[in-house]
């Protein structure tokens, strides 16, 4: 049965990935989304350009639950059609999927108006709900969709636009190979960006099945921290939460003109608390025991989150 780590060393047989826990992190997006009823996971995977993260999230085509998207409009999740009588819009079509955005920045880099609009569609889809009055009635959805979403550092540019909007999204920023190491890995291997995608495509869609079946078989572990763990992973919802405050600035002169605007730690810590659960139900696969408990070490990816969302120049 495929394991996590024969993912890992198809994947550096062709890339120079250095980053120890970022398929880690992939995986528990798409299984917690999946997997878990409580709250999504909206993940914005964050790293330098060529480090190897369309390389990683292409594979995810080979899985029936996610689903690609490489820009949106204002009115890309309102469109629908009518099949057989009834309306059918993507909402529906994505509905229980994770949803890969290639580069997220172009999202942001959208007029103001067109953003804004899409940002509040993207606050009331990861609330679960989402109306649209039509001239023929109200087209309601209600469901569960995650995203997980590439960028490059640039993302930090906008970050005051999306959470000026209400903030939804997790961070993770990859750790990158030095220079030197992507090109020794070069001199080795040349496979085009299609090949690398080709190779890794069933090992992706085995993992997801084999850890899925596991799960059905055995049932969920119980999910239990110690009290070190939670008093780690409070101390990182509160930094994460903290550190994606909005400073609102006068346009004008750039000052500061008022206290920085802090969200709840309710959203944040159920989408770590998801997170963690699929980590914990990956490790229960790896070691075929359910009894598997979360390790420090699935702490340490959920702190590396929280820090995560500090922008660059404030670390």
């Amino acid at each position: 049965m495929t394991s996590l780590q024969d993912i890992k060393s198809e994947l550096n047989k062709h890339l120079s990935i250095k980053d120890p826990f970022v398929l880690d992190l992939v995986f528990a997006c798409i299984l917690g989304n999946t997997l878990i009823e409580t709250g999504s996971i909206w993940m914005l995977l964050v790293g330098s350009s060529s480090t190897g993260k369309t390389s990683i999230t292409n594979p995810l085509l080979a899985l029936p639950t996610t689903y690609f998207l490489d820009d949106i409009t204002n009115k890309t999740f309102l469109s629908g059609f009518r099949m057989n009588g009834k309306f059918q819009n993507l909402l529906d079509i994505i509905n229980r999927k994770t949803v890969i955005f290639s580069d997220f920045s172009t999202i942001l880099s959208k007029n103001q108006e067109q953003r804004g609009e899409i940002l509040a569609q993207f606050r009331r889809i990861a609330d679960g709900q989402m109306d649209k009055a039509t001239g023929t009635g109200t087209m309601k959805w209600a469901g569960k969709i995650g995203i997980l979403a590439a960028s490059t550092p640039d993302i930090y540019n906008h970050l005051e636009v999306v959470r000026s909007a209400g903030e939804r999204f997790l961070y993770y920023s990859m750790s990158a190979a030095s220079n030197k190491d992507m090109l020794v890995k070069q001199r080795d291997n040349l496979s085009s960006p299609q090949a690398i995608t080709d190779a890794l495509k069933p090992l992706y869609y085995e993992y997801v099945h084999a850890v899925k079946d596991f799960i059905m078989r055995e049932s969920m572990p119980e999910f239990k921290l110690t009290p070190d763990q939670y008093a780690r992973t409070d101390r990182a919802v509160i930094f994460c939460v903290k550190s994606k405050s909005t400073i609102r600035t006068d346009y004008r002169t750039g000052a500061v003109a008022g206290m920085p605007q802090t969200a709840s730690v309710g959203r944040d810590n159920r989408a770590f608390m998801t997170l963690l659960k699929a980590l914990q139900i990956m490790d229960a696969y790896e070691t075929r025991n359910i009894k598997t408990l979360v390790s420090d070490s699935r702490i340490d990816l959920i702190e590396k989150c929280a820090y995560s969302a500090i922008c660059t120049e404030r670390r």
